[in-house]
């Protein structure tokens, strides 16, 4: 098994929250930025060197509001789950955004492209992508709803969709 650890420089991931901090405690949907220039990768590369399945990219980066201020923190686990036969991988992504009062999870999946070991664009490269909430803690228990990422030249926005029961 082979590790490494590099900076990424990515696109920066926006998550713009609302006005104020009490919706965090209303379960109510917002936004935020995840500055990807600012986030470490850690690659783990299983069997046989380049990309196979099992593979994995670790990333971990804060979160912030529209305003700059650090609210958080964003920790992205990828892996490789096949290759077809013209070497290109699909992968699937669980994303925790750790936020005042508890976490969110969201889960991702690519289509099959083909990415380098040390390729460092994230785990989706779709500009625009809705991903589905699986879980939260705390103040987001019983969380349901989606996630709309959406990318564009250098930045992402992260638009909670949420309820909770």
């Amino acid at each position: 098994m082979q590790r490494f650890r590099c900076t990424a420089l990515i696109c920066s991931t926006s998550i713009a929250m609302a006005s104020d901090a009490q919706s965090f405690e209303r379960c109510e949907p917002f936004s935020v930025h995840w500055d990807q220039d600012q986030v470490t990768v850690t690659f783990i590369d299983h069997g046989a060197e380049g990309q196979d399945i099992g593979d994995r990219r670790i990333s971990t980066g804060p979160l912030r509001t529209e305003d700059g201020k650090v609210i958080g923190e964003g920790e992205a686990e990828t892996v490789v789950v096949n290759i077809d036969d013209n070497g290109k991988a699909r992968m699937t992504s669980e994303v925790i955004l750790h936020l005042p009062g508890g976490a969110i999870m969201y889960k991702a999946a690519s289509a099959p492209t083909v990415r380098t070991v040390d390729d460092t664009t994230g785990p989706v490269n779709a500009s625009r992508a809705t991903r589905m909430i699986i879980a939260g803690s705390g103040e987001f228990s019983g969380a349901r709803g989606e996630v709309e990422v959406t990318r564009g030249d250098g930045t992402s926005r992260l638009d909670i969709l949420i309820s909770c029961d």
